[in-house]
């Protein structure tokens, strides 16, 4: 077999020309001639060294060889068979000597010639096998191997050999059958179990073939060093191809791996077996075969029993059963930890697979990173600090509310029960991936965790978008703050109007789902406006009392701080950023003249000055916002439309403007609207999709335009209508992938506080209104483009 051919290269099978010591061993009394005679003198048989003592220049040139003065050895070789032309020992020790300097058709005439004169010197056929099979002459070396193996059918070499060539010829099967008898000998040996593994592969059968390659490990693993070192290269390519098979474990496997876990955690009698065992014990034999992965155990306490306390261990064994008891046991012991307290918990199993060295550099933001990249949620982090291994896994960034890469290092080292800082003096770090699975509740079956997610995923279903806006909109609800309170009379005793603080009292700002409290700083006028909006859009869309409150209720706050334009009262305070201050007046003013559509909130009437002024003033986006304002009258002025329509003259690139562009082109077609934003749309197809780690606010805004330009397409019959609806699609179910929704209680606290509303990235649990107001509308949107 050639040396390019992998099989030939990474078989840690005796296949140098010198033949292995094993072989050696077997066929030394096969090397021809009658048994030896009896010494007539003692009558004890005549060894075969004694009776036929090699030639001095033979024995010479073995010495030689075995030094590796190979030079030496074929030169007394040589010089002995001008002499001696008949001798075959001679011929086979110089074919070893040729094999060896790498003259292979030389050494096979050599080896021929020593077979002629003794067809049944085992020693030469092996030879002129190896030979052969190093040539490519691979049926001519699969002869000599069966000659071999009728010599001495004791040997597993010859059958190594034969089953290296029938895999090179594309024989698998029949490989297979040869290795056959040697696989159902008592003692297993390793080279046997991983040319099976290979037979298997080529077969197509990897399920069989992922045990048998199990099996050739735990041989290797009992094996002395110098053995394992032997077969390095093939414990690489066996553990490289079962790490990168993309199957998971089967879900009968899963079933037994969490209910084992719920056994254990059970209240335990004192002194009674494990309760797991019994449960393992029933399990698929896949559970015992040979596995070095760890696995790691969470459980989630719910809020009522264990106060959301995560409990979590890890495990290490020669098998998945062995590893998920140690992690059992860790879980047991950490501090807290009680059967009352994990009674209705969730339960999550992980095994880790694809470990790989990482840098950690600073990068050209002056952010902590790592080389090659982590992606979040696919990737944790694995470190060996102070002599103790220390883990954070792909879920934890999500479920732990850990914003960074320092974040996770630092979680990581105080799980191990280290200082947050001690992951600095780590040498080296690792990613890798799990294999992940959550059971919800006890009795519930197991889901596969999909980038630290349940799965299934969100299919961007028309029901799907419509109960995700609605669930967004009154999660904006919750975060109201109430209304300040009126002086009861100014100068005169009058009343003064109800003004709120310039920095902004209307909206709690965030919230961290995996905590208890909603952070005690608050959102700015201008996130409140879009709050606004978003709950006016919903109860359009639902008719819901309590959307429209809210959205009342956010404009009363409002309008002190919007300027005088707006209806004649006094100038509210300044605003220390322009760009937010006009942001507020766009989106108040689409807010209240949607309100005023509906008969509700403050005049119409009052728009048409402020919209002026936003155009005079305000960038392209806010301009749109207040052009969608006016657009939501139920017959929009045609001269504010004229005023705004000059944004259809310029290249349309915030979402928000391509969003207005749509909208104009419905009341307004001359002004050219709706092919600029046609010319978007065919640019975001030309593109790639987002990527993973952008915004939900950029996500948003830009599935809202792609809705409305494909809604556009469709009535135009435009031959990128599909296309953009199926791109559309796409990026729905991305971002309804970011909304907290009843597959996350396992790790919400309060879900009262969080459920409904929408993460800014997908691995972090931080919510912002300002955040879910834009995800509401982009998915209002979407709804409209599937229902129509």
């Amino acid at each position: 077999m050639p040396r390019t051919c992998p099989l030939a290269r990474s078989t840690a099978l005796p296949t140098t020309l010198a033949g292995s010591a094993t072989l050696l061993l077997l066929l030394t009394g096969c090397a021809g001639g009658p048994p030896p005679e009896r010494d007539p003198a003692t009558g004890r048989r005549v060894t075969r060294a004694e009776e036929k003592k090699p030639d001095p220049a033979i024995a010479r040139a073995m010495r030689a060889m075995e030094t590796g003065d190979v030079v030496t050895a074929r030169r007394e070789l040589e010089a002995h068979l001008a002499d001696e032309p008949n001798d075959a020992q001679a011929r086979y020790v110089l074919a070893r000597a040729l094999s060896a300097q790498g003259e292979l058709r030389a050494a096979r005439r050599e080896v021929e010639r020593a077979l002629d004169k003794d067809r049944n010197n085992a020693l030469a056929w092996a030879l002129l096998a190896q030979v052969s099979e190093q040539m490519g002459e691979h049926r001519r070396a699969l002869q000599a191997y069966g000659r071999v193996h009728e010599l001495v059918p004791e040997s597993l070499d010859p059958l190594h050999g034969m089953a290296r060539c029938l895999l090179y010829t594309g024989q698998a099967e029949s490989a297979l059958a040869t290795l056959s008898a040697a696989r159902e000998r008592p003692v297993k040996d390793p080279a046997t179990e991983y040319l099976a593994f290979h037979a298997l592969r080529r077969l197509g059968r990897s399920e069989q073939a992922e045990g048998v390659g199990r099996a050739y490990l735990e041989l290797v693993q009992g094996r002395g060093p110098d053995e394992r070192a032997a077969q390095a290269d093939n414990l690489s390519e066996v553990r490289r191809w079962l790490e990168q098979r993309s199957e998971p474990l089967d879900q009968e496997t899963r079933r037994v791996m969490v209910d084992a876990v719920r056994a254990a955690i059970r209240l335990r009698m004192p002194g009674a077996a494990d309760p797991e065992d019994e449960v393992l014990a029933q399990g698929p034999p896949r559970l015992f075969s040979f596995d070095e992965r760890p696995v790691f155990v969470t459980v989630y306490a719910s809020t009522a029993t264990g106060g959301g306390r995560v409990f979590r261990g890890r495990g290490r064994g020669k098998n998945l059963a062995a590893a998920l008891k140690g992690a059992v046991q860790g879980v047991l012991e950490r501090p807290g930890y009680t059967p009352i307290a994990v009674k209705d918990a969730a339960v999550q199993v992980e095994v880790g697979h694809t470990l790989e060295p990482v840098q950690l550099l600073t990068g050209r933001t002056g952010e902590l990173e790592t080389d090659p990249p982590l992606r979040r949620g696919v990737h944790g982090l694995a470190l060996r600090v102070d002599r103790q291994e220390a883990y954070c896994l792909p879920s934890e960034p999500l479920t732990a509310a850990l914003v960074d890469l320092p974040a996770m290092l630092s979680h990581a080292t105080r799980s191990a029960g280290l200082s947050a800082e001690a992951w600095q003096g780590a040498p080296s770090a690792f990613r890798f991936e799990t294999d992940a699975w959550l059971s919800p509740a006890p009795g519930v079956a197991a889901v596969r965790l999909e980038r630290g997610e349940p799965a299934p995923l969100p299919q961007g279903l028309p029901g799907e978008l419509r109960d995700a806006a609605q669930a967004g909109a009154r999660w904006l609800t919750t975060q109201l703050r109430p209304e300040p309170e009126a002086p009861e009379g100014g100068e005169g005793g009058e009343a003064q109007p109800r003004r709120a603080p310039t920095g902004g009292t209307l909206l709690a700002r965030s919230h961290d789902p995996t905590g208890r409290t909603i952070d005690a700083e608050e959102a700015g006028p201008a996130e409140a406006a879009r709050v606004a909006l978003a709950c006016a859009w919903a109860h359009v869309e639902s008719n819901d009392p309590v959307l429209l409150s809210a959205a009342e209720h956010l404009v009363r706050q409002l309008q002190p701080l919007l300027p005088a334009a707006a209806g004649g009262q006094a100038p509210g305070p300044a605003h220390d950023d322009p760009a937010a201050q006009a942001t507020l007046e766009a989106a108040t003013l689409a807010t209240i003249v949607q309100l005023a559509a509906q008969g509700r909130g403050p005049g119409a009437e009052a728009t048409r000055p402020l919209a002026a002024r936003l155009h005079a003033t305000a960038t392209p986006a806010t301009r749109a916002m207040a052009l969608l304002g006016v657009l939501a009258q139920p017959e929009p002025e045609r001269a504010a439309l004229l005023d705004l329509a000059g944004i259809a003259r310029e290249d349309p690139r915030d979402p928000l403007t391509v969003q207005a562009l749509v909208a104009l082109d419905a009341v307004l077609p001359e002004a050219g609207a709706g092919d600029r934003a046609l010319a978007w749309g065919r640019a975001q197809l030309a593109g790639l999709p987002l990527g993973e780690d952008v915004d939900a606010v950029t996500r948003a805004r830009r599935l809202a335009a792609l809705a409305r330009v494909a809604r556009l397409a469709a009535r135009r019959a435009h031959p990128d209508a599909e296309a953009l609806r199926a791109r559309t699609l796409d990026e729905a179910r991305v971002l309804l992938a970011l909304q907290l929704a009843p597959r996350h209680r396992h790790f919400v606290r309060n879900a009262g506080l969080a459920l409904g509303g929408f993460r800014a990235h997908p691995s972090r649990a931080e919510l912002r209104p300002g955040v879910t107001a834009e995800c509401v509308l982009a998915l209002i949107a979407c709804s409209d483009l599937l229902e129509n």
